[in-house]
């Protein structure tokens, strides 16, 4: 009976194991360079000449190949174990060198295995592996003289795993704990409220976070976190006010609110699926209908959590007449190609790529062309007493796209005319002013109405 028992136990293990595991077989037509296997999507990034081929498979119907001196990265929609994988050469004393690359998520190389072509000759032979975390493979090799000596290169049957994305915060630290590392990640509260970690009737481990009933702080991490779910428990449920689970973007806004019926999760433990991305801060929020007379607790346990990949995203700029972006360039012209990588700069430690997208709008330009007599006072507060051409004045925002609107003065000033006139008159005279002149006693001249 013992020995039927160890042989199942075996078997279950032995099944177990087997369905970690999955082998990548090449089994698709001739050429393919992106295809689904296993349920996940596969391709080649096309930067050399890898695509399947279907004569001399390992096993079924095809191969992966790339040509000597031209090998592009195989990869798939997450971060994999290889265990290994089965390769073919020909005239394998031809070859330069023969390597195995692996790459990590943020394009690093992260295992490079060099191989004898030799020991693959005529006949596929296994190269065990065992690497991981690893987001790309490539095949590395070339010959000596590829128009004259070429070599081949046959990789088939791949095997590996998916690495589980999700991590498990568990909250396992000594009573009282408000800041600790797990995961090789800091976590803490940020001490706005009464959140720590408790030791008393945890979902798993030894752990759980909670809080006082209307006093509750924001838990964090060195990261944009993606959560998926966490495990709730409360007591005394039908006193609760309300129960909210919160997420917060790194501008510290509210973008995820989801509120729950405390009497769901009383007496056991419930999961409560959430699937947020891009959160920085986590918060439960909760009350009792009377806190001091009818206190009430929520525990919280197990949240399942991954890190984002490789950032990406999009400067959108509009300017005027010129930009000088991170790259270092000054852009006269929209542009929406050019690209800036900045090393590390990505929530998770990967590289933050980013695309610019510059719309650029250009000043006006005008003349105010003005004839003035004597002097004039123009809109740059100058009094000219001279005809010019050369004044300019610029407008802040004075486009009708927002841009400046630059102004140059053509200014002409016609000088007013002096002279004399001269009458010879009897008795009286009206002038063009309107006023006359008559003769009074002594030959003196009044001024009559």
């Amino acid at each position: 009976m013992t020995r039927i028992y160890l042989l199942c136990l075996l078997l279950l293990v032995l099944t177990f194991n087997y369905s970690l595991g999955q082998t990548l077989n090449f089994d698709e037509p001739f050429g393919t360079q992106s295809w689904t296997e296993d349920g996940h999507p596969w391709s080649w990034d096309n930067t050399g000449w890898d695509n399947i081929r279907t004569y001399q498979p390992h096993t079924g119907t095809g191969h992966g190949m790339s040509a000597a001196g031209y090998h592009s990265k195989l990869s798939t929609d997450a971060n994999i174990n290889i265990q290994g994988i089965w390769l073919l050469t020909s005239s394998a004393s031809d070859f330069t060198h023969l390597n195995l690359k692996g790459y990590n998520e943020c394009g690093t190389l992260i295992y490079d295995v060099s191989l004898n072509p030799m020991d693959y000759q005529f006949v596929y032979g296994y190269v065990t592996l065992n690497w991981v975390g690893v987001k790309s493979f490539m095949v590395d090799y070339n010959s000596i003289d590829p128009l004259n000596f070429p070599v081949d290169l046959f990789y088939d049957d791949m095997d590996y795993s998916y690495v589980p994305v999700i991590n498990v915060l568990n909250f396992d630290e000594p009573f009282g704990t408000q800041s600790w590392t797990e995961d090789a990640h800091p976590w803490s509260w940020d001490n706005t409220g009464w959140d720590n970690i408790r030791t008393y009737q945890p979902h798993t481990g030894t752990g759980h976070g909670m809080s006082a009933d209307g006093f509750h702080s924001k838990l964090s991490t060195d990261a944009k976190i993606n959560i998926q779910g966490i495990w709730l428990l409360t007591s005394s449920a039908s006193d609760f006010t309300h129960l909210n689970l919160k997420g917060y973007n790194e501008s510290g806004s509210l973008i995820y609110d989801a509120s729950l019926n405390p009497m769901d999760y009383e007496f056991g433990y419930g999961y409560v699926t959430l699937n947020w991305v891009g959160v920085k801060s986590f918060m439960v929020d909760y009350n009792s209908i009377d806190p001091l007379n009818f206190p009430v607790d929520l525990f919280y346990d197990d949240m399942d959590y991954s890190y984002p990949s490789m950032a990406t995203g999009t400067d959108m700029r509009t300017e005027c007449n010129s930009y000088t972006w991170i790259d270092g360039n000054t852009y006269t012209a929209s542009n929406n190609s050019a690209t800036f990588n900045i090393v590390g700069g990505a929530a998770n430690g990967c590289d933050s790529l980013v695309t610019l997208d510059l719309t650029i709008l250009h000043s006006a330009a005008g003349t105010d062309t003005k004839t003035e007599c004597n002097s004039y006072t123009w809109s740059d507060g100058n009094t000219y007493t001279a005809s010019n051409s050369s004044a300019t004045f610029n407008i802040v925002g004075g486009a009708a796209n927002g841009c400046d609107s630059l102004v140059t003065l053509d200014l002409t000033i016609l000088n007013s005319a002096a002279g004399t006139d001269t009458k010879t008159v009897c008795n009286s005279y009206t002038w063009i002013d309107g006023n006359t002149a008559i003769i009074h006693g002594n030959n003196q001249w009044k001024l009559c109405c």
